[in-house]
């Protein structure tokens, strides 16, 4: 996978040592099976521990929101 996606999904930056194969279908019968490839992505360490914290939450979708939010309040008082 690494050789097909070299970059992570997430923020584009180069694969780094330790990254996660991350699984779209969560269903534990279907883990062990890597012949789907449709079924894996190329995460960073932080990008997959934020994929799986967002998608805990029934509202992530609003936590996205309420993350933009933030940081663009952030960026607007550091921006000088």
């Amino acid at each position: 996978m690494k050789e097909k996606q070299k970059v992570d999904f997430i923020t584009g930056k180069p694969l780094y040592a330790g990254f996660n194969l991350h699984h779209l279908d969560l269903d534990e019968k279907h883990y062990e099976d890597i012949s789907n490839e449709d079924n894996f992505i190329c995460l960073n360490r932080k990008s997959h521990d934020l994929v799986h914290f967002l998608f805990r939450y029934k509202e992530w979708r609003k936590l996205l929101k309420n993350i933009e939010t933030l940081l663009e309040r952030m960026e607007k008082i550091n921006d000088h």
